[in-house]
């Protein structure tokens, strides 16, 4: 990826707690449930080797993707950028996104 695009990020409230959404070229790149935003900028800098600025306005179509996905039904439509994961590592986690709000797989499924 191009590293003149900034990292930005936002926040939304979820179940688990304040979930961290980190973005940039309209992709999602990285999410994790942190203590603070030290914590995810810390862990997207390890991560990505980006430096993660927040933005308390996040996209419309950010904010759109992220409430349906908490509020109805689980699923993130949005695009999301794994290029800096493995390739056994992504298809593992698209194989994940397709499993539905409520419903269980096994580890065989998804293998």
């Amino acid at each position: 990826m191009n590293n003149t695009h900034p990292l930005n990020y936002s926040t939304f409230d979820s179940p688990l707690g304040t979930l961290y959404v980190a973005y940039s070229e309209g992709k999602v790149r990285r999410t994790d449930v942190a203590e603070s935003d030290q914590q995810f900028e810390r862990s997207c800098g390890e991560r990505l080797g980006l430096l993660a600025q927040r933005v308390e306005k996040p996209p419309e179509f950010l904010r759109r993707a992220i409430t349906r996905c908490l509020e109805v039904d689980g699923r993130f439509r949005g695009q999301v950028d794994l290029s800096g994961l493995a390739e056994f590592q992504q298809r593992a986690l698209f194989k994940v996104m397709e499993i539905r709000k409520g419903e269980i797989r096994t580890y065989q499924w998804i293998a």
